[in-house]
This record gives structure tokens, sequence and C-alpha cells, in this order.
């Protein structure tokens, strides 16, 4: 079993780790992320709502 500070240095290291992943994920997918985000937002269509009724 290992001692105090050497497992606090691995769970420190795990979490460098992790850390790393997600920041190279996040650095992959910003730009298909913002693309996708900046169409829906730009894709307006107006419709009328099926509920709207007609005031005679």
């Amino acid at each position: 079993m290992g001692s105090q500070g050497n497992l606090s240095a691995e769970v420190e290291q795990a979490t460098r780790r992790q850390v790393q992943g997600m920041q190279s994920s996040q650095q992959r997918n910003r730009e298909r992320v913002l693309a996708q985000l900046l169409g829906m937002v730009c894709d307006v269509r107006p419709q009328v709502h099926p509920n709207y009724r007609i005031a005679v």
C-alpha cells in the first residue's frame, strides 16, 4: 500500500489527465458546436401556431 503523499500524487496526476482530456475534447468540438448553434439561431422559419384562432 502506498503512502499518503504517493496516493495524493497519483490522484493529482489522474485529475490532470482528465482535465487535459476534457480540454482537448473541447478544442476539437468547439467549431462544430458553434456552427450548429449558429445554424439553429439563424435558421428562422416563421409559422402560425397550431392553436391560433382567427377572431371574427
